[in-house]
């Protein structure tokens, strides 16, 4: 649907958020303004709940997901343009139509290298960790402040996952470090307080260590499983497939729900006959 395609390439903006002590309530009234999106919030429970919130240069998708992330909440785009945040599992049923499973689809094909590790955008945030050395002196310190200089001294986007532990941010550390890279010091900070660092989405998170396990191993399953349809064999004897039915070519030759971009549509090739046991991969390449 053309609302949300509108809505889909709106969430491809980046956005800037500098957030301290503030509810679920402002931060959206912020986002609402700045990306013209109609948001509801369905699950209100948390969402008083004070956060401090920070991001430079993060697409409006990723900073939503972490933001809604801090409230035990999730979201998904509905029919009819408007991003619907609510309780996961109540999620399901928007997001179990056909259109909305075609669209989270393609956004995981489209994060190509995720097959064989990290997006461009982790790497990145991996090499600012890295490469940047620090010395660092604290006693009886925040979490929170702690985490707050290593974001200033790197530039990076660092999150620290209050879902779990509310009170996480303000729990006490202690650190003297000369010339150590930012990666292990930020590594020695999150395990003082039973966390551990993920690099995800362009942004280091510190979770919980057994959350941190869960998601490292959804990812894995997530990169086996696009592993997986791009491998798929296409067979087909013919006639020639018009650009205006690749989409659903595709989904009936791989068992899984494909979108077409207008932009791919348009100027897609009719895919040739034979194909002849092409690997998936090999026919996105073709007609794009």
């Amino acid at each position: 649907p053309v609302a949300v395609r509108a809505t889909e390439e709106t969430l491809e903006k980046r956005i800037d958020l500098d957030f301290t002590d503030t509810n679920l309530y402002d931060v959206l009234d912020f986002i609402r303004e700045f990306a013209k999106l109609d948001i509801e919030i369905r699950d209100q429970r948390q969402a008083g709940k004070k956060i401090t919130f920070q991001m430079r240069e993060l697409s409006l998708r990723n900073t939503l997901s972490l933001l809604v992330r801090q409230y035990d909440l999730g979201f998904v785009v509905s029919e009819d343009g408007r991003i619907v945040v609510d309780r996961r599992e109540k999620l399901e049923e928007l997001s179990s139509t056909r259109a909305q499973r075609g669209l989270q689809h393609a956004r995981t094909l489209e994060a190509g290298d995720e097959r064989t590790g990290p997006s461009a955008m982790d790497r990145t945030v991996e090499e600012k960790l890295q490469g940047t050395a620090m010395n660092v002196n604290l006693q009886s310190a925040t979490l929170g402040d702690a985490v707050s200089f290593v974001r200033e001294m790197t530039g990076v986007n660092l999150v620290i996952d209050v879902k779990s532990d509310p009170d996480v941010a303000a729990a006490k550390i202690s650190l003297l470090a000369e010339n150590r890279c930012a990666r292990d010091v930020l590594a020695d900070l999150a395990g003082q307080c039973g966390q551990e660092v993920v690099v995800q989405n362009g942004v280091a998170l510190l979770l919980p260590k057994e959350e941190a396990g869960e998601l490292l191993a959804k990812r894995s399953a997530r990169v086996a499983e696009v592993d997986r349809v791009l491998s798929a064999r296409v067979a087909f004897d013919g006639p020639a497939v018009p650009g205006d039915r690749l989409a659903g070519f595709l989904q009936e030759q791989t068992g899984t729900p494909v979108i077409v971009s207008e932009e791919v549509w348009n100027r897609a090739e009719p895919l040739p006959v034979p194909l002849g046991g092409r690997r998936f991969e090999q026919v996105l390449n073709y007609v794009t």
